[in-house]
């Protein structure tokens, strides 16, 4: 008789969550700029760590966002859907790959490894690739970007 093996613990699931407020963009574009999430769908989901010692999170989901210069009032109205997967390392590195429609922002201190035009808040419509520091968040190598992408605050500048 064979005894079956034991069921990998699944995933821990949640909702996601609306982001809101002008900090999350603090640093980004030449002007202070407000996201405001008018409809979230999707979930977050937790896997056990590995025996590599590596924590994995996936975040599938599709918001409508209204982001607005609070410089001068102006707004634009997004809709994206993507898939962000993070691994958290054990030597203190996280990787992000991200996929579909995802919302990309940069300071001046990711800039050098962003891989485009600077500080900023970019719409990516492809695929992403992104090694940051765990602690910091800050990326350590220069990000790969594959698709389509749209420069948020020159739309909210020009708007």
């Amino acid at each position: 008789m064979f005894a079956a093996p034991a069921a990998a613990q699944g995933p821990d699931r949640f909702a996601n969550e609306p982001v809101l407020g002008p900090e999350v963009f603090a640093g980004t574009c030449g002007f202070p700029v407000l996201l405001e999430d008018t409809f979230v769908a999707g979930e977050a989901r937790i896997y056990p760590v590995d025996q590599a010692g590596n924590q994995r999170i996936m975040v599938t989901g599709g918001y409508r966002s209204t982001l607005t210069n609070l410089a001068t009032g102006a707004t634009i109205d997004i809709k994206y859907f993507g898939r962000l997967q993070y691994t958290y390392r054990p030597d203190g590195l996280v990787e992000i790959r991200a996929s579909g429609q995802v919302l990309h922002w940069y300071t001046a201190a990711d800039a050098a490894f962003a891989g485009l035009d600077g500080p900023g808040i970019y719409l990516v419509y492809g695929h992403s690739v992104m090694l940051a520091d765990a602690a910091t968040n800050l990326l350590v190598e220069p990000a790969t970007h594959r698709g389509r992408i749209t420069d948020i605050c020159e739309l909210l500048d020009a708007a």
